[in-house]
């Protein structure tokens, strides 16, 4: 008698082909970078006029100071405007190559403070003082 032998298909060609076709559509896909992105409509900045009081503070961020009045900032900025109201118009000029962190931590010490009327002026404004 003769034994039967089991034929079993070699299946690492078919395993190849398939990982080449998922390679293929990985690197040839295109993904809609509309579909990724949070669409956003921000208002578009316009005239405005600056509010004039006799309470009024100008504070100037820069990488490398702070600036209070013209006036450079040496200790810590909360005892620099621990004496404002609650009522003083604090114009804030702040240079675009500033760090977020700096910015962050003078509007913090501003809230801190509840010194609520704050108006951020652009280059043009500061460059017109």
């Amino acid at each position: 008698m003769r034994r039967r032998e089991y034929l079993t298909p070699d299946i690492t060609p078919l395993i190849d082909i398939v990982f080449l076709l998922l390679v293929f559509f990985l690197v040839t896909s295109v993904f809609k970078k509309e579909q990724m992105s949070l669409e956003l409509t921000l208002p578009q900045a316009g005239k405005s006029h600056m509010l004039k009081t006799q309470d009024e503070v100008r504070i100037s961020v820069t990488p490398w100071a702070i600036t209070l009045n013209d006036i450079l900032i040496t200790h810590r900025l909360e005892e620099a405007i621990s004496g404002l109201k609650k009522e003083t118009v604090v114009t804030l000029y702040v240079d675009k190559a500033t760090p977020y962190e700096t910015l962050f931590g003078v509007l913090e010490a501003l809230k801190r403070h509840e010194v609520n009327a704050l108006q951020l002026a652009g280059e043009r404004a500061a460059e017109k003082k």
